[in-house]
């Protein structure tokens, strides 16, 4: 029996997986510069059995069965749900986890950057951009 679970739980779990493998990409890195030579060019046995993007979000989206792009609006939605949340506005909290139980998560970045004003809209954009979604 396969298990279902919902966009906010993947989102999570995405988050989780992307810092594990941000952490992995940072010692293969470490090692192929210490390697050095041939094994810096993928001569060796430190290269890994990556996929051809080996990207630490594509990959951990590929844990998750869903792809990159589609993890980072999640884990931008949810982050926006959980500041709803703690803020109080419970109806743009709603509204936002019906678009992803009912829509997809385009539906609700759409909502998202619709709904904030111009600056944070930037900024938020900005940390998407880069990777870092911290407040």
């Amino acid at each position: 029996m396969a298990v279902t679970y919902c966009y906010r739980v993947i989102a999570r779990e995405f988050k989780h997986l992307k810092r594990i493998e941000t952490a992995l990409a940072k010692k293969r890195k470490a090692e192929g510069q210490k390697a050095g030579g041939k094994a810096r060019h993928g001569d060796s046995s430190l290269a890994e059995n990556l996929p051809p993007s080996s990207d630490a979000r594509d990959l951990a989206a590929a844990q998750l069965g869903i792809s990159g792009k589609t993890a980072e609006k999640l884990e931008a939605v949810v982050d926006v749900i959980d500041q709803a949340d703690v803020a109080g506005d419970t109806k743009r909290a709603a509204e936002l986890r019906d678009a992803l139980n009912t829509k997809s998560a385009s539906a609700a970045i759409g909502l998202v950057q619709k709904k904030t004003p111009p600056k944070e809209k930037l900024l938020s954009l900005n940390r998407m951009a880069s990777g870092n979604n911290a407040a």
